[in-house]
């Protein structure tokens, strides 16, 4: 039988070969990375059920997760199944309680039912993650600026709403009435959910 330059048979050299490419070719799929990434794309076409599908399958692989939770539950609440949407956003806190993504998506959970002090509890929580900054730290802010402003807490609001522009490079507002009437004036801002993008920066 003809060998390889390292004298292993060449038949057998065939087979290990063969084996290395399936185990790297299946190594993504068996975390995860796959199902979730095709479940991200399909939140983003608003292909809510194969996105549940995807999330699903990803969850099966990799039940501890936080961020496949957060966007399967997202889908959910697109599809107004909220019972199972609730669930998803609460087992990823669960998983992580300082996902940023899961606690501004429950609160704005709770704030679509009408609870404007569970929402306050969940999105103070995001707001409160020493990391948190740039445009998504803003989007955040000017949630929590707006349950301020529907709880009748103005000046609340608009120090919030402040710290939202700072964000985003905006000039400060830098006396309390300019804050007041910013507040006042961003009343009707509807909130924003956010699910993460990619499978990186897990907890």
């Amino acid at each position: 039988m003809k060998k390889n330059l390292f004298g292993v048979p060449l038949a057998g050299t065939a087979v290990v070969f063969f084996i290395l490419l399936f185990l790297i070719g299946m190594a993504p799929a068996e975390t995860g990375d796959i199902y979730f990434e095709q479940g991200t794309r399909f939140l983003k076409e608003t292909r809510l059920e194969q996105a549940i599908w995807a999330f699903t399958e990803a969850i099966r692989l990799a039940p501890d997760r936080a961020e496949v939770y957060t966007n399967r539950g997202l889908a959910y609440l697109e599809q107004k199944k909220y019972p199972e949407a609730k669930q998803d956003f609460l087992k990823a806190l669960e998983i992580a309680p300082n996902d940023v993504n899961a606690n501004n998506n429950l609160g704005v959970f709770y704030c679509g039912r009408g609870d404007y002090d569970g929402a306050l509890r969940y999105i103070r929580r995001a707001a409160g993650v020493p990391t948190l900054s740039g445009p998504y730290g803003a989007i955040v802010y000017r949630n929590l600026g707006f349950l301020y402003t529907k709880k009748g807490m103005p000046e609340e609001a608009g120090k919030t709403y402040d710290k939202a522009r700072r964000m985003m490079g905006s000039k400060p507002l830098l006396s309390p009435f300019d804050r007041r009437e910013y507040a006042e004036g961003s009343q009707d801002y509807p909130l924003a959910l956010e699910f993460k993008k990619d499978s990186g920066n897990r907890e």
